[in-house]
């Protein structure tokens, strides 16, 4: 009985490391859906390891899935620089659930500051809490110089979602939804 557990402990370690160096891999190949969502399912089994865990917390950037940021915030704080990254993203966290009841339950973040990082909800989010868009029924408009972008309340059979579109004069770049 006592092989069999050895055995089947052996054999699950051996399963995460290489889902591990499988995640990594993915994360050269910018494969930055799946590094998000498989890489989130095993962060707590390498809760030291910060080069899996920023690889993870960046992908889930890239794709825009910011509700698995949590866990890497928590994780990073080993270092200066963890500790720097997990605030960034943390920052991103938070604007994104602000911007969420500001624009679903109709709260007023006008006050609110928070740094303005490197990433197109930052960018919006920045514009929005200091009044710098113009309001066409339900949509927003606002506009960073380089960029202007359309954001609206759209609702799904299981909740609301935020839908920004992310334009260059008239040319649709991008679209995100975040919820």
């Amino acid at each position: 009985m006592m092989k069999k557990f050895i055995l089947l402990v052996l054999a699950s370690a051996s399963l995460l490391a290489a889902s591990r160096a499988e995640i990594l891999k993915q994360y050269q190949d910018k494969s930055y859906k799946e590094v998000c969502i498989e890489g989130s399912k095993i962060l707590r089994s390498y809760r030291e390891d910060e080069t899996l865990i920023n690889a993870v917390a960046f992908s889930c950037l890239q794709v825009h899935i910011v509700d698995l940021l949590p866990n890497p915030i928590v994780l990073l704080k080993k270092t200066a620089e963890a500790r720097q990254n997990a605030a960034f993203y943390a920052t991103i966290l938070f604007q994104k659930k602000m911007l969420y009841y500001a624009l679903v339950d109709g709260i007023d973040i006008s006050g609110v500051r928070v740094p303005q990082v490197d990433y197109v909800l930052s960018r919006v989010f920045d514009l929005y809490v200091r009044g710098k868009f113009t309001q066409e029924g339900e949509t927003f408009l606002l506009d960073d110089g380089t960029y202007n972008y359309r954001m609206q309340v759209v609702e799904t059979a299981r909740h609301k979602k935020i839908e920004l579109k992310q334009f260059r004069g008239n040319q649709l770049i991008q679209q995100y939804y975040y919820w």
